[in-house]
């Protein structure tokens, strides 16, 4: 096992590189950079001044090197923790420090949400094969996989925050609460963008779990099992769902990556201020330092969880070798 952890960290560690390069280079590619916005946040100053101005900035963001040079040193600064500054001259990771900690919040929530519910109505939706229940889960998962999660936080905004007046169209709680009264303004505050983002990351969930509960059903090992008078709830729950874990590891924490990274639209519906919605913001202000932040961000999180899934496929099922 221990071989095996190195051997994918060193598998990963090119990936993160080449992953990295197209990130970068395609920042470098797009117009709009940092001397540019300066100077159009500084039009008034005479044509001189603005000329002065821009070798400055040039020299600042050192954009007189070239491409690879210019990559090698965010690359070192970035590892070091300098993410670079934004449009406003703060600097990046104090800018994302707040939204990183509310879209963790936020999807932590969604995770742990999702994935209670999704064993649990998948394996009774495989018990239950063909039945009602079945039926009403499959529709529902269908419908939850065709509706984008944008369209789903507009209806529940609608309905919910609008009609009903049960809880707020969006936004962050006012910053003057503080103690017990903020905690309870930001759980009414999340409400809807977790239930949004829950919605949309159950209707495959679920699917997968009871999928993969149906394979397991009809083994043989299932058949010998309940030949022997085992319970219903021994067979299911020891035998059958233990060996359907395999499937459901993948998609489980495969999905986590896609809450991160999906999570950019419903942040922006509900105006949550996490790194979906600064990601958004970024890209209209041409804020290369964010984009290029959280789009590293989110390529190390779909690469870690990669890797803590190829790990956990041993620790589910011991007849899995790693080499």
């Amino acid at each position: 096992m221990f071989k095996y952890i190195i051997k994918r960290i060193f598998t990963l560690i090119p990936v993160f590189f080449a992953m990295s390069i197209i990130i970068f280079g395609i920042s470098q590619m797009t117009p709009g950079n940092m001397v540019d916005i300066k100077l159009a946040q500084n039009a008034s100053l005479k044509q001189a001044d603005r000329e002065i101005m821009r070798i400055a900035l040039t020299k600042k963001y050192g954009l007189d090197k070239p491409i690879h040079e210019r990559y090698v040193i965010w690359l070192k600064n970035t590892f070091t923790g300098d993410l670079g500054e934004t449009v406003d001259g703060k600097p990046v990771t104090q800018a994302l420090a707040e939204p990183m900690k509310n879209t963790i919040i936020l999807n932590l929530f969604v995770i742990l949400i999702s994935l209670t519910i999704s064993i649990i109505v998948g394996i009774k939706s495989a018990v239950k094969k063909g039945k009602l229940y079945d039926r009403f889960w499959q529709v529902f998962s269908l419908v939850g996989t065709s509706m984008p999660t944008f369209f789903i936080g507009i209806i529940l905004i609608f309905i919910v925050a609008i009609n009903l007046k049960l809880l707020p169209t969006g936004g962050m709680p006012s910053v003057r609460l503080e103690g017990l009264s903020y905690f309870v303004e930001l759980l009414r505050h999340m409400i809807l963008p977790i239930i949004t983002l829950t919605i949309g990351s159950l209707a495959g969930t679920v699917r997968y779990v009871r999928n993969a509960m149906v394979d397991a059903l009809n083994q043989d090992y299932i058949r010998t099992a309940r030949s022997k008078g085992l319970s219903e709830k021994v067979v299911v729950y020891s035998h059958a769902f233990k060996n359907a874990l395999i499937p459901v590891v993948t998609i489980v924490i495969g999905s986590i990556g896609g809450l991160f990274a999906g999570s950019s639209i419903t942040e922006t519906v509900f105006s949550w201020n996490g790194l979906g919605s600064r990601l958004v913001s970024a890209i209209n202000a041409r804020d290369w330092g964010i984009v290029m932040a959280v789009n590293l961000f989110t390529a190390a999180i779909y690469l870690l969880t990669n890797f803590i899934t190829d790990i956990a496929y041993a620790l589910v099922d011991p007849r899995v070798k790693l080499s």
